[in-house]
């Protein structure tokens, strides 16, 4: 069968121009090998699109809820990301909606392009440690998790591996139900962690404070080496914490949530969300109480030093004091630090930088906000409207308006009233000439000897 004639004006296929090259970043899509460590960049592809998301969590007393959502909008591709912020502010509920195991109130959640509420293959891909733990009951820690490699499609008798990927060997002859949460929350981290490795890619990884609460025996350091093992498998990684310390050592990328919204985004290497002065902290040695007064009162006159607040343990204490300085410049903060010490003769143990912690970060963006506002103010502002003046009353149709008479105004037709002169307007032609109201369209100048509106009797 010989195909059907082109329509007119169509152009031949052999025209048309050859298809966009598709991005290396869509690769894992299509189930290539997994993507080499890319941080988030602009032009990747989302692998988690959150449009207009309002939620709310089941955390607070008798399932009330916590803390909400209020039309999140963001779109993360591979990397990290940290959302910094309280349960209140709606850490909770972004981590229940992200693992499908809440919908959205409103709005839309897209994990690869599929929702993860209603898809088993978006669920599949995703690993989640979340706010509560909830490990599957089983006879033993063991049997648990080789029940979950099950589900994955995975080899049973690997579930020695997974927990001695983060050292938990010990807990598997536990019973589940005997766990502290602290144990239960690091056997749901290794159940995560294996759900993202036999996951097709692009794979997301959801961590709800992955450096709080969990008994893990080599500590946050294998939280932090299976962050940067993911990270360089190409996965979408979500912490969500209220430590901005955390957010900045481990995250490429830190979202501010306040009251269920994105207050800002910046890369954690920067200081833009920490608009605070900075802070250190310099330790002296234990006992030496004298010593840090000395130095507190040395520095109090140096302009690099916006504040300064002193910990002195108590008389016998095995704690050193610690000094803590704010100011604009670290670097001319710990230059001043140098030299008041070495003109004070003290001798400074360390010197560490500290990090803000979330109120601080939230209420200098908030600030940071305010000043961006007042500046672009004038510029946002209507220029102020003139006064409304009454319009000029219009004038009579050309057709209808009486000839001008030599002898003065034309006479109106008995009966019809003439209009008051201070209501009539001027005549555009003559201005200096008196007012001269505009007869009715019906009206007529009297013939002669008509009687005039007063009824008297024309001279």
């Amino acid at each position: 069968m010989s195909s059907p004639d082109p329509s007119p004006g169509a152009v031949p296929a052999a025209d048309l121009p050859a298809p966009a090259a598709v991005p290396a970043v869509a690769a894992p899509l299509a189930g290539a090998a997994p993507l080499a460590r890319t941080p988030t960049v602009l032009g990747a592809l989302p692998i988690v699109v959150l449009n207009g998301v309002f939620s709310r969590d089941a955390a607070g007393p008798r399932g009330s809820p916590r803390g909400a959502l209020q039309g999140l909008t963001a779109a993360l591709g591979p990397g990290v990301h940290a959302f910094l912020g309280a349960p209140e502010d709606g850490t909770i509920a972004l981590s229940d909606v992200l693992a499908g195991v809440r919908a959205p109130l409103r709005g839309t959640v897209r994990i690869a392009g599929a929702d993860p509420w209603t898809s088993p293959a978006a669920r599949a891909r995703t690993g989640a440690l979340l706010a509560a733990p909830d490990v599957p009951d089983a006879s033993s820690v063991r049997a648990c998790v080789a029940q979950s490699l099950s589900a994955l499609g995975r080899d049973p008798s690997g579930a020695a591996a997974v927990l001695g990927a983060l050292g938990l060997g010990l807990l598997a002859a536990r019973r589940t139900e005997s766990l502290s949460f602290a144990e239960a929350r690091a056997v749901e981290l290794a159940l995560a962690l294996a759900v993202v490795s036999a996951a097709p890619p692009p794979a997301l990884l959801v961590l709800f404070e992955p450096c709080t609460d969990l008994a893990l025996p080599g500590g946050t350091r294998a939280v932090e080496d299976a962050i940067a093992a993911r990270r360089a498998d190409g996965a979408c990684v979500i912490l969500l914490t209220s430590s901005a310390a955390d957010a900045t050592r481990l995250a490429d990328t830190t979202w501010l949530l306040h009251r269920g919204a994105l207050l800002r985004r910046e890369p954690s290497a920067s200081r833009a969300l920490s608009t605070v002065d900075s802070e250190l902290a310099v330790t002296l040695a234990p006992g030496d109480s004298a010593s840090l007064r000395t130095l507190a009162s040395t520095l109090a006159a140096d302009p690099a030093v916006h504040a300064a607040l002193w910990e002195d343990p108590a008389a016998g204490s095995t704690r050193s004091p610690v000094l803590r300085l704010r100011g604009p410049d670290r670097d001319a903060l710990a230059l001043a630090v140098a030299g008041a010490a070495a003109r004070a003769g003290v001798a400074v143990v360390s010197i560490a930088s500290s990090t803000p912690d979330l109120p601080a970060v939230r209420s200098a963006a908030l600030s940071w906000i305010q000043r961006v506002r007042n500046a672009a103010s004038p510029f946002l502002r209507r220029p102020a409207q003139p006064a409304a003046q009454a319009a000029p009353a219009p004038s009579a149709p050309l057709e209808t308006r009486a000839a001008p008479d030599a002898a003065g105004p034309p006479s109106a037709a008995p009966g019809a009233e003439s209009p008051s002169p201070e209501a009539a307007p001027p005549a555009p032609s003559a201005p200096a000439a008196p007012e001269r109201p505009a007869p009715s369209p019906e009206a007529a100048p009297p013939a002669p000897g008509a009687d005039s509106p007063s009824g008297e009797e024309p001279s």
